[in-house]
C-alpha cells in the first residue's frame, strides 16, 4: 500500500456539481462511484503519482466539500478560498485521463465523524501536511487546486452513522456559483444517505452482486433544512414527508447486462440520481430447469424413436426404457425443489 493519501475537493456551484456531490454522500459504505475532474483542476501532485496509483491494489483518498468566494472585477468572476469540510473517506480503485478529463473509480468508505469547517489555510495545512499556496500547490478553489496528493493519514477517525443535520449545516453556507444563471445551492436538496441492500452483498470492487428479478429492500434516510420541512421527498416513487426521515422502496434487478442500477430522488422540481454498480446473475434454479426441461426433451425423443423404430416390441421392454430416464427426472426435480439458495 503507498504511503500517499489524495484529496478530492469539490464545490458545489453548479447544479451538475451539487447532483455528483450529492451522489457521493448518498453511496452505501462498500459501494463504487466515480469522479471526474477536468485536467486543468489537477494539482501536479496527483498527476505525478498516477502511475503509482494505477500499480497499487488500493489508494487511501478523502473527499472534501468546498466553499469558494466570488467578486468580479474588470468583467472578470475571481475566485478565492473561503472554507471547506472533510467528508467521508474512499479508496481509489483505478484512474484513467480520456480526453481532457481525468476518471475515478473509487469505492465509499466511512464518513468522517464531528464535520467541521476548515477556513483557515494553516488548519488545513496541518491536516493534509500538503504546502498549500507554494509555487506548484496553489490554493483549493483555483485552477489545479481540486485534486491533491499528500502525505499518508494513518489515524483518521471515522463513523458509519453520519449526522445529516450537522452536514447540512456545513452544505447550507455554500453560495452557488455568480456564473450560474439559475442560482440553486446545494441546500436546496435534500441530503441523503443509502444503506446497504438488504438480502445481497457487495464485492470488494464496490459492485452488487444481484439475482436476476429478485426484489431488494432499499432504505434511505433523508434530512432538510427547516424552510423544507413539509416538503415530500419521493425515492423511486415511495414517499417520505418532513425534516428528516426514511423511505423504503424495493428494487428489482431486470436485466443480466445491467452494470448499474438508479436509484431516483426528486423533490419539488429537484431530482438526482444514485448510480449503484451491480452485477446481476442468473439463479441456479433457472439453470436448473432449462436443464430438466431439456432432458425431458430428449427423453421423450428417445422413447419415440425406440416406438418408431421397434413398434412390436413388448411393453415391459417400453417400461425399461422409459423407467429410468422417469426416476432420473424425479431425482433431479426433487434436488431443484429441496436446495436452498
Amino acid at each position: 500500500m503507498a504511503s500517499i493519501t489524495a484529496h478530492f475537493f469539490h464545490w458545489p456551484s453548479f447544479r451538475e456539481y451539487q447532483q455528483n456531490l450529492l451522489q457521493v454522500i448518498a453511496l452505501p459504505i462498500g459501494a463504487r462511484g466515480n469522479l471526474y475532474y477536468r485536467a486543468k483542476w489537477v494539482n501536479k501532485t496527483f498527476v505525478d503519482q498516477i502511475e503509482n496509483i494505477k500499480t497499487d491494489n488500493r489508494i487511501d483518498a478523502i473527499f472534501w466539500v468546498l466553499s469558494c468566494k466570488q467578486t468580479k472585477k474588470d468583467g472578470k468572476v475571481l475566485t478565492s478560498f473561503d472554507f471547506t469540510c472533510p467528508i467521508r473517506s474512499l479508496d481509489i480503485l483505478s484512474v484513467d485521463k480520456k480526453n481532457d478529463y481525468y476518471h475515478i473509480s473509487f469505492v465509499a468508505k466511512e464518513f468522517l465523524p464531528n464535520f467541521r469547517r476548515i477556513s483557515v489555510l494553516t488548519a488545513l495545512k496541518k491536516f493534509t501536511k500538503i504546502d498549500f499556496g507554494s509555487s506548484n500547490v496553489p490554493n483549493p478553489g483555483v485552477e489545479g487546486g481540486y485534486v491533491y496528493v499528500g502525505p499518508k493519514i494513518s489515524s483518521l477517525q471515522t463513523t458509519q452513522t453520519p449526522s445529516l443535520e450537522k452536514l447540512y449545516g456545513i452544505l447550507e453556507d455554500i453560495p452557488c456559483s455568480i456564473q450560474y444563471e439559475e442560482g440553486i445551492t446545494i441546500r436546496e436538496y435534500p441530503i441523503v444517505t443509502l444503506s446497504p441492500i438488504q438480502g445481497t452483498k457487495v464485492h470488494e470492487s464496490g459492485l452488487y452482486e444481484l439475482l436476476l428479478d429478485r426484489e431488494y429492500d432499499l432504505a434511505l434516510s433523508y434530512y432538510q433544512g427547516d424552510q423544507y420541512r413539509n416538503r415530500s421527498v419521493y425515492v423511486n416513487r415511495s414517499r417520505g414527508i418532513g425534516k428528516t426521515a426514511i423511505v423504503r422502496s424495493p428494487i428489482v434487478a431486470l436485466r443480466k447486462s445491467m452494470d448499474t442500477i438508479s436509484v431516483e430522488v426528486e423533490c419539488d422540481s429537484l431530482r438526482f440520481s444514485i448510480l449503484l454498480g451491480v452485477n446481476v446473475k442468473v439463479p441456479w434454479y433457472r439453470w436448473k430447469w432449462l436443464a430438466l426441461i431439456f432432458l425431458a426433451f430428449i427423453s421423450i425423443v428417445i422413447f419415440l424413436l425406440f416406438i418408431c423404430f421397434f413398434p412390436d416390441s413388448d411393453t415391459k421392454i417400453q417400461a425399461a426404457i422409459v423407467s429410468p430416464l422417469v426416476v432420473l427426472l424425479l431425482s433431479k426435480i426433487w434436488e431443484v425443489l429441496t436446495k436452498k439458495d
